[in-house]
């Protein structure tokens, strides 16, 4: 996934979960709404990596990015 398709995820992330910007704190509610809305888990630890508030050493697997796909889908 491209730099600029993880910047348009990171955005309709914050939209779906109606936040301007993101702080880590935020990261945990995101992850829980996630759960509640797809019935998979996404951690909040995952999350941190993908806004850059936590070192990412490889890239995020599939199954993440068809999580935060599918939550961000959902109205």
């Amino acid at each position: 996934m491209s730099d600029l398709d993880l910047a348009e995820l990171r955005s309709q992330i914050c939209i779906k979960a109606g936040l301007r910007s993101i702080t880590p704190a935020d990261c945990k509610r995101i992850s829980l709404e996630i759960n509640k809305a797809t019935s998979r888990n996404v951690s909040e630890t995952t999350l941190k990596r993908l806004f850059g508030f936590a070192n990412a050493k490889f890239n995020f697997s599939r199954y993440t990015i068809s999580s935060i796909f599918e939550y961000t889908e959902k109205i």
